[in-house]
């Protein structure tokens, strides 16, 4: 009898943490590299999927990454919906990684072009985070820096990250007291995990994955 005691409230113990919002809604919102691009399996290995992994149960790990997007256009995606499929979602936590696809856009040999790109990625970041803060799950935010490019791809440069990108971002975070996650220092160096110079394969969305988690669970 006892023992059937302790099986029912054991269940229902189980169920207070599952209705009683207990898991943790983790966002995950970004390009292809949050997408998934360049891993052998892309579903399963994208960095939002072992991100998953590495939380375990007590959290819920979606993926909003849409490849080719930027910053300035991510809330009027080909998805349509995409704003609203956040906000539907509640999270208690968002992690942006944005920012590659947006060098694409910089007019290197138009000197006057930089303050007026910084002007447009800015506003469009900030007013990202504003309407995430605004949700009525009021979510942790977290922003990352891209990772680098090792090889140009189209339009996509790493001169411009630098300059001009990662700058942002940190000034993103001293606006708004987002923290950053470093994935520029993650991956700098491991060139080998980004076949194409943009993407990163399986293994380094092992990488991006460990380094979000560490911050957002406070690993070790």
């Amino acid at each position: 009898m006892k023992k059937l005691i302790l099986i029912i409230v054991g269940c229902m113990t189980s169920m207070i943490s599952v209705f009683g919002n207990e898991v943790v809604k983790v966002a995950c919102v970004g390009d292809s590299i949050t997408a998934g691009v360049g891993a052998k399996n892309r579903k399963a290995q994208n960095y939002p999927a072992q991100l998953q992994a590495l939380l375990g149960d007590k959290y819920t790990v979606k993926n909003f990454g849409v490849s080719g997007i930027q910053t300035q256009n991510y809330f009027q995606s080909r998805e349509g919906a995409l704003k609203k499929r956040v906000v539907d979602f509640q999270p208690d936590i968002i992690v942006i990684k944005l920012g590659t696809n947006d060098t694409k856009s910089r007019k290197l040999e138009d000197p006057a072009d930089k303050a007026e790109f910084k002007s447009k990625v800015m506003g469009a970041y900030l007013a990202m985070v504003e309407a995430f803060e605004n949700l009525e799950s009021k979510p942790e935010l977290y922003v990352c820096t891209p990772v680098p490019v090792f090889k140009t791809m189209g339009a996509i440069r790493e001169q411009v990250l630098v300059e001009d990108v990662l700058p942002i971002v940190q000034e993103v975070s001293r606006k708004t007291g987002a923290p950053i996650i470093d994935l520029y220092a993650a991956l700098t160096g491991k060139g080998d995990m980004v076949p194409d110079g943009v993407h990163p394969n399986e293994k380094g969305y092992e990488v991006i994955a460990n380094a979000v988690a560490r911050v957002v669970k406070d690993m070790p």
